[in-house]
């Protein structure tokens, strides 16, 4: 069956992830996987399931935007008084960017 997917860009930008697409793959059942295993309660149980599905997961690295150090400080992506309160109220973890 026939599948589409919408991505909001258009103009040169749409033409060129077009052009430049190497292969779409589904992953919905992985999705429904991987949410499935964040909703075990037992922490345990939960990091079993999700080491089990660790095989078919993308290997991902850590985004870092082309910015100045100044404004990755200031998003909280890199250590400072913003990574610091983030971290405080469990909203994040910065990191040194290499």
């Amino acid at each position: 069956r026939a599948r589409a997917i919408q991505i909001g860009m258009k103009g040169e930008l749409s033409r060129f992830y077009v052009e430049n697409t190497l292969s779409i793959e589904d992953v919905t059942a992985l999705s429904r996987a991987v949410g499935e295993a964040h909703g075990i309660k037992n922490a345990t149980a939960m990091n079993e399931t999700m080491a089990a599905l660790g095989p078919e997961l993308p290997d991902e690295r850590a985004y870092m935007p082309r910015c100045s150090e100044e404004v990755l400080v200031g998003l909280g992506m890199k250590r400072g008084v913003t990574s610091e309160s983030l971290s405080r109220i469990g909203k994040g973890k910065a990191h040194d960017a290499r």
